[in-house]
């Protein structure tokens, strides 16, 4: 398991990619999905803008909260119209935990997936950095800002590796 520091925060101030505006996330990410591109979607807000729009992520991650507030009926009823077997991870907020690894490396080995999260998501970019095809699409909020879109570039794993190994290990 790996747990954010105080020192580690300042990495996810700022985003791993590039913010866009719905109609341009949209746009990428229906592309991304016709080259035959994996989309992963990080967040319910994310998810809630891919799916009311007919953009169905490959692979989901959310935690049924929206800058730490319950999400909407609405949001809940989007993320419900991914049909896809959703499979329940612990992991609380600050961290990475091993099983919260483990769903998202499977789900990317199946090409689809849907996890919830008991506890927090906001870390889970970085296993699906680490785990991702090359080329994949990685979507995931930036409170305030918009979404953030990503590209699984071998830059970007080795930036995500890196992180990673600075956060704390915990047992």
């Amino acid at each position: 398991m790996k747990k954010l520091t105080k020192a580690t925060e300042k990495y996810f101030k700022t985003p791993f990619g590039r913010i866009a505006e719905k109609t341009e996330a949209l746009v990428e990410a229906t592309q991304a999905q016709r080259e035959g591109c994996l989309l992963i979607s990080v967040g319910d807000s994310c998810a809630e803008v891919f799916l009311t729009n007919g953009v169905k992520p490959d692979i989901l991650v959310y935690d049924e909260f929206c800058q730490r507030q319950p999400i909407t009926s609405e949001v809940r009823r989007a993320i419900a119209t991914l049909d896809t077997p959703i499979t329940c991870v612990k992991n609380p907020p600050g961290h990475i935990t091993d099983e919260l690894e483990e769903e998202i490396e499977n789900a990317i080995k199946k090409k689809k997936g849907k996890i919830f999260i008991e506890g927090e998501e906001d870390l889970a970019v970085l296993p699906a950095a680490i785990f991702a095809p090359l080329g994949s699409l990685i979507a995931y909020g930036q409170p305030n800002e918009g979404m953030v879109l990503v590209e699984v570039t071998p830059e970007l794993k080795k930036k995500a590796k890196e992180i990673y190994s600075k956060l704390s290990s915990k047992k």
